[in-house]
């Protein structure tokens, strides 16, 4: 739906970014 469609758009920039931060505090020691 269309409607899920915006969402999952909506949300892929975050979990991007939360990737992201995970990835880093992964490499810091």
């Amino acid at each position: 739906p269309e409607a899920d469609r915006e969402a999952l758009r909506a949300a892929l920039p975050a979990l991007r970014r939360l990737a992201e931060n995970l990835r880093e505090e992964g490499d810091r020691p």
